[in-house]
């Protein structure tokens, strides 16, 4: 345990990215240039959860309709997003 604990404090600095912004700057960039109330389709993981963590934990253009194809062939997400676009 103590060199478990060691090992941490050693590489603690080297780990650290709290101070990492790239995929937040990556999402509000996204997001500032989609025109108001945009539908907008993506394929990965990074762009869909970068857009949506803006747009639930910042409230930052929450206008703005981010719908993962790769999701929109599961029953589950259909369902969940039908009152969307009745």
């Amino acid at each position: 345990a103590a060199l478990l604990v060691g090992w941490a404090a050693v590489q603690w600095e080297v780990q650290d990215q709290s101070d990492n912004y790239v995929v937040e700057q990556f999402g509000r960039e996204v997001l500032s240039l989609m025109p108001p109330n945009a539908l907008f389709l993506t394929m990965t993981d990074l762009v869909t959860n970068s857009l949506r963590y803006l747009q639930v934990c910042h409230h930052y253009r929450q206008d703005v309709f981010v719908a993962d194809q790769n999701l929109m062939s599961a029953l589950w997400f259909v369902e969940g997003q039908a009152h969307n676009f009745p």
